[in-house]
């Protein structure tokens, strides 16, 4: 139980900091973006882990993204799994200042003992932050080798 407590408080900071940010004013997203992420994962110990993802769009008028990330799930005692999925995102709406994205995705994930396709899928909800056309994501993931995630992403434009 003492899992779904930590679950609930993670999900309760990644709402309310994405309720903050949104206060920015509305901007759109940008055609091309790199982040970086801090995750929270239900199925490691130690829960922490990490992602670089880097998201081109390629139809602006369906506002669909090629998308690709790599993560990192730590392991107490043991080398991390790494878990490299490109696929595509989406905007699926827009709220004023808010930007709700699905993404999916399909890679290879490598641990010490085995390499395996991992599959992908999340939703997230991007704010702008102030006037520096970065964007803070808050994001819900479930994969098929690592499980179920709650990443902050920072979201940074490229030129």
């Amino acid at each position: 139980m003492a899992g779904r407590g930590n679950d609930r408080r993670v999900t309760k900071l990644i709402a309310t900091v994405a309720t903050l940010a949104g206060l920015a004013a509305a901007q759109s997203l940008p055609q091309n973006l790199v982040g970086v992420c801090a995750s929270y994962l239900t199925a490691s110990s130690p829960r922490l882990g990490g992602c670089v993802t880097a998201a081109f769009l390629v139809n602006q008028g369906q506002k669909i993204y090629s998308y690709s990330t790599y993560d990192i799930s730590l392991h107490h005692g043991a080398p991390p799994t790494a878990a490299l999925r490109t696929g595509a995102a989406t905007v699926l709406k827009q709220f004023g200042s808010i930007t709700i994205l699905g993404m999916a995705g399909a890679g290879p994930a490598t641990s010490p003992t085995a390499t395996t396709l991992s599959i992908g899928g999340s939703v997230g909800a991007a704010v702008p932050l102030g006037k520096s056309h970065c964007f803070l994501m808050g994001e819900f993931q479930g994969v098929n080798t690592s499980g179920k995630a709650a990443r902050l992403v920072l979201l940074i434009p490229l030129k």
